[in-house]
């Protein structure tokens, strides 16, 4: 072999290799464009859910008919009355279609999601002057972050007021919002 030449074979190899890096990076950009599509989609019903929980609430006894709007939150304190309206509606016989048909056309959204309250030592608040079973709100299947088997999964974090047994003395928790796809 002459100084200079090459062999057609290590070009071609060559460039295969560069092929394949392209491939696989052009693929890559794809994907991290549509997770972030997703994320922000997420992003967005978090906002919309949690806006939601804040707001006092209108007409809880009619949520399971599709009427009302739904709150958990009236003065900065969490109504456990509302709360009490919100659990009941994913506590029939069919938890899942309850969940599908009622709970998420009520907020507007896709998207599953489920949220809870933390006290400052970031354990579930789960006894309350109801049974709420775990703690967990929403999606029935949910309890908690390890019960998950999503693509994208999103918190958003709100603080409320939260007297969980009635007896007077409450204090401020964070109220969870996972939302996931």
């Amino acid at each position: 072999m002459e100084r200079g030449q090459f062999w057609y074979n290590d070009f071609m190899l060559a460039f295969s290799i560069l092929a394949v890096i392209g491939l696989i990076f052009v693929a890559s950009m794809i994907d991290i464009s549509s997770r972030d599509d997703d994320v922000d989609v997420l992003y967005d019903e978090a906002v919309s859910i949690s806006s939601s929980l804040m707001s006092k609430g209108y007409n809880p006894g009619e949520w399971s008919q599709l009427d009302g709007r739904v709150g958990i939150v009236e003065g900065s304190k969490v109504n456990i009355e509302n709360l009490q309206s919100f659990y009941s509606l994913t506590q029939g016989t069919n938890p899942e279609e309850e969940f599908i048909s009622t709970v998420k056309p009520l907020l507007g959204v896709n998207n599953d999601f489920a949220f809870y309250f933390e006290d400052k030592m970031g354990s579930v608040v789960s006894e309350f002057s109801y049974d709420f079973g775990d703690g967990y709100f929403g999606h029935p299947s949910f309890s908690g972050i390890s019960s998950l088997d999503a693509d994208n999964v999103l918190f958003f974090i709100r603080f409320v007021y939260l007297d969980a047994d009635s007896d007077g003395k409450g204090e401020i928790v964070k109220m969870v919002v996972a939302i996931w796809s």
